[in-house]
């Protein structure tokens, strides 16, 4: 029956939705309109089963853009939970978090750098994250100008080859080498890397 096979897609969106909201600490990319969008373009131009009614396949292409419009929808970011205390980075800064015996951690990323967008939207902006790095200084370092004398200098003097990358200095000033962070990770093992951090 057509309405049961749009039911079990509407229940295994809602499904997926609540297992993830339940049971993980960072929501899977994409996942809840993964299934609506292969739902709707299943039900609404490839499923056979004849509808009892005269305008039958107007009613399921109608079904099936209505599922991926919800699938397009849903997978719109939103605003963040949290945002972490950001500063554009500098030495005075650096400085400024030594003779404060403050943790650091510099972030660095790019415009046009997708896993950045990715870093900042599953993992630097939630709440749990933010509530963890509470005592550090958290400072940017905005490498989109690749060709920046400046940009290639900051790359260098820290050995960042790649982005997003996150280098962490603890409350005595040294870097946590072994702490580095190149690309993306979930929430939880974030807030792990935080707390070694100390």
């Amino acid at each position: 029956d057509y309405g049961l096979k749009v039911l079990i897609c509407l229940v295994l969106a809602t499904a997926a939705w609540a297992f993830q909201a339940t049971f993980l600490p960072a929501p899977i990319e994409l996942l809840v309109p993964s299934i609506l969008l292969a739902g709707g373009i299943f039900l609404g131009f490839f499923e056979q089963t004849p509808l009892p009614l005269r305008n039958g396949p107007w009613i399921k292409r109608g079904v099936g853009f209505l599922l991926v419009g919800l699938a397009i929808w849903i997978s719109r970011p939103g605003p963040p939970e949290a945002q972490l205390p950001w500063q554009p980075y500098s030495e005075q800064a650096m400085v400024q978090a030594r003779e404060q015996k403050r943790p650091v951690l510099i972030y660095f990323h790019a415009d046009w750098c997708a896993p950045c967008h990715v870093l900042e939207r599953t993992t630097l902006n939630r709440k749990i994250v933010v509530d963890a790095a509470k005592d550090f200084v958290a400072l940017r370092a905005d490498m989109t100008d690749r060709d920046s004398p400046a940009v290639q200098a900051l790359a260098e003097k820290y050995g960042v080859v790649g982005y997003p990358a996150i280098v962490f200095f603890g409350a005595d000033g040294g870097e946590r080498l072994l702490l580095r962070l190149l690309g993306v990770e979930p929430p939880d093992r974030f807030i792990m890397r935080l707390a070694a951090v100390r």
